[in-house]
């Protein structure tokens, strides 16, 4: 697997730029961050819900900091990336990646600890 980059230099030239990922490293990460995780979260269940809480909020400040920008260019109102630099609607939909991430978790736990 590889990711595709495109860069100009100063005279306008563009060049291909390919980095190759180990697709096996994203289970490695996994793997490590459940290993670390799952014994603070026997110790201390409250981390279910502190953990997808935290990963919204930063979603939000991500969205926050992106529509700083539109609200510093004097554009009030905007709907989607589309008027962004291109670093700022990335961070727009890190952003909303974030918040989705965070809230289907927090579902989920709600939906795991119902009483029957």
């Amino acid at each position: 697997m590889s990711f595709w980059m495109y860069r100009k230099d100063i005279n306008g030239k563009t060049y291909l730029w390919q980095i190759d990922v180990d697709p096996l490293i994203i289970v490695m990460i996994i793997g490590i961050l459940a290993a670390i995780l799952t014994p603070q979260v026997k110790l201390n269940p409250s981390l279910l819900l502190i953990l997808p809480l935290t990963c919204a909020i930063i979603g939000l400040v991500f969205l926050s900091i992106s529509k700083v920008s539109l609200y510093r260019k004097g554009i009030w109102v905007s709907f989607g990336s589309k008027l962004m630099s291109k670093r700022y609607a990335r961070l727009y939909k890190l952003g909303y990646l974030f918040i989705i991430t965070g809230m289907l978790a927090v579902l989920m736990v709600i939906a795991g600890t119902r009483i029957r």
